[in-house]
């Protein structure tokens, strides 16, 4: 299964949910909702503008007259061909669209001139940055080894740089990784799908979670006490029969239920944890049950979820970004883009015993600058039933999921 993520024009600034149902019959939450998969995709787009000069520069400085011997390196990397590194200069000013980008050539330092793969120069207010960038294009697939990280720590000291890169089109060894974040070295490789000239292949164990919310306990709200009994009865024979301007008022309790499970992964959710939320209406509304008509002031929802936690290795893509191994997470140019992440599949996940540390999963961190964040849940109980459009009618703090622990109670509140 492959989920594709795509943005089709840069607004500058967007954060958004996405929801996407997947029907997979067949039905079995009392004839109510199909299983389905429900994929909660929370991407923050940030692209800042630097307004600093945009240029590109086919070399850094002019070359020292000194004779000067190939890196100790020059054997892992495909010096003859620079589709790599005109690559790799093309996604950073995708990044940087007002810098100005140096390719290849010599740089004059204490020992000498020394090659260097790319220099960026960029303005951020008053102040000017360096940044160098050190691209290995392996003739094999071997990964990038720590020597590299030694060589461009080097570098970085010898040129005085702000800050130094590698990128990789092979990928990093765990060596290399580690002493490149002790170091404060960054790792990375460009994701151009579709561009043979980028070879590195993203893969990456992500979490899964399976989760049931079923049963619901719902106890309406209402202006007369015999029509709690009726709506009761009435979902006892039909769980549609409550309904908003046609859409099923159940439908969408059991989409709140899902989401409160979704969106708060920092609690250890089982069996013996009673989730209640009320949803309460800004003004008394009128719904339809069956022919006739009630009138509530909104529902307690009360439900206690079962979370089945899954891991599994991905492999991750993008139509033109990077994929940053210090930190894990892939980041995606400006402008029209999308990212694909393949080959997941619930029943073929591996079930884990303790759920990810924080920080590890989705809503437990930070965002950078194009990056994004991703839940993969199964949940059971929603499905293709078209809920009731009832977010508009409920008070907004109520429409506020995040969970608080209740101090001296069983149940968990919003």
């Amino acid at each position: 299964m492959d989920f594709v993520l795509s943005r089709v024009e840069d607004p500058g600034w967007l954060a958004g949910v996405w929801i996407f149902l997947v029907e997979a019959p067949p039905p079995w939450f009392e004839n109510l909702l199909h299983v389905s998969v429900v994929v909660l995709l929370v991407m923050l787009l940030v692209s800042e503008r630097r307004h600093t000069k945009i240029d590109v520069q086919p070399k850094i400085d002019k070359p020292s007259d000194q004779e000067v011997t190939a890196d100790t390196l020059a054997e892992h990397i495909d010096l003859d061909d620079d589709s790599y590194r005109e690559l790799v200069a093309e996604t950073i000013k995708a990044f940087e669209p007002h810098a100005e980008v140096y390719i290849g050539g010599k740089k004059v330092g204490p020992d000498g001139a020394r090659s260097i793969g790319l220099e960026v120069r960029s303005t951020l207010g008053p102040a000017k940055r360096t940044t160098l960038i050190e691209v290995f294009d392996a003739h094999t697939a071997r990964p990038a080894p720590i020597d590299l990280v030694d060589a461009v720590d080097s570098k970085r000291a010898d040129f005085n740089a702000d800050s130094v890169l590698i990128c990789s089109n092979t990928g990093f060894d765990s060596a290399a990784i580690r002493k490149a974040k002790r170091k404060g070295i960054g790792l990375i490789s460009v994701l151009a799908s579709g561009n043979t000239a980028a070879k590195a292949v993203i893969e990456e164990e992500i979490y899964l979670r399976k989760i049931r919310v079923h049963p619901l306990n719902v106890q309406p709200f209402t202006i007369n006490e015999s029509d709690g009994p009726r709506i009761r009865d009435a979902w006892s024979a039909d769980a549609q029969a409550l309904r908003h301007n046609g859409g099923s008022v159940m439908a969408w309790l059991v989409l709140k239920a899902a989401l409160i499970a979704i969106i708060n992964p920092k609690l250890e959710l089982g069996t013996d944890d009673l989730i209640t939320s009320d949803f309460r209406f800004k003004k008394t509304t009128t719904l339809e049950l069956g022919d006739a008509h009630v009138i509530l002031k909104g529902f307690r929802l009360s439900f206690r979820p079962q979370v089945i936690w899954l891991s599994q290795v991905v492999r991750i893509d993008a139509q033109r970004g990077i994929y940053d191994y210090v930190r894990g997470r892939v980041r995606l140019a400006p402008g029209p883009n999308s990212q694909t992440i393949s080959g997941i599949d619930f029943e073929k996940a591996t079930p884990i015993t303790d759920p990810p540390e924080a920080g590890t999963f989705f809503g437990s961190r930070n965002l950078a600058q194009g990056e994004t964040d991703m839940a993969f849940v199964l949940v059971e109980g929603t499905g293709a039933i078209e809920p009731a459009r009832l977010d508009e009618l409920v008070v907004p703090e109520d429409l506020d999921l995040v969970i608080k622990e209740a101090d001296d109670a069983e149940a968990k509140q919003r």
